[in-house]
């Protein structure tokens, strides 16, 4: 997102101190942002799951208690769903846009019965993070974005740290 010249980036704060959580509950001009970079960089790549019951799959079948791996990081990159996955594209997640993903390709936070139960809390503290800093500084990547690399453990990590200018705003 860094790496993008700012008049691609359609991100603002209209906040004039952090909002209260009333406010961010109803304020939804940053999530295309943000579930642009969720889809990217899934802070879980892969989520392990365990079969209650046999299923069958894309005409594969699946036993009871097998235990299988999701990745949303690849899932995410599903090119008859996400066309070009691999640009960043907030507006791939307008309305107008979206229409067309279907139900759990976008699985970030896991999905059913056992998603995130942290997911709420974790979007709302994003969207406060994010307003306090772009309120107060510009952003400006140091390195290209094939510069530094998602790496797939645990949870994503990046290939080298990432080198960000914060260039305080004129009040």
């Amino acid at each position: 997102m860094l790496g993008l010249p700012s008049r691609r980036i359609k991100v603002c704060c209209l906040f004039d101190s952090i909002p209260r959580f009333d406010e961010m509950c109803s304020y939804d001009k940053h999530k295309f942002v943000y579930k642009e970079c969720n889809r990217l960089y899934p802070r879980v790549p892969i989520i392990g799951r365990n079969i209650s019951e046999e299923i069958s799959i894309c005409g594969y079948r699946i036993p009871k208690v097998t235990q299988v791996v999701v990745s949303p990081f690849l899932v995410h990159r599903d090119e008859d769903v996400f066309p070009d996955s691999e640009k960043f594209d907030p507006e791939r997640f307008l309305p107008e846009n979206s229409s067309h993903i279907p139900d759990c390709a976008y699985i970030p936070f896991a999905a059913g019965p056992r998603d995130c139960i942290g997911r709420v809390f974790a979007e709302m503290e994003v969207k406060i993070l994010v307003c306090h800093i772009l309120r107060n500084f510009s952003l400006h990547s140091l390195d290209s974005r094939d510069q530094v690399l998602p790496i797939i453990k645990i949870t994503l990590q990046l290939s080298q740290p990432a080198r960000i200018k914060f260039r305080r705003r004129q009040q």
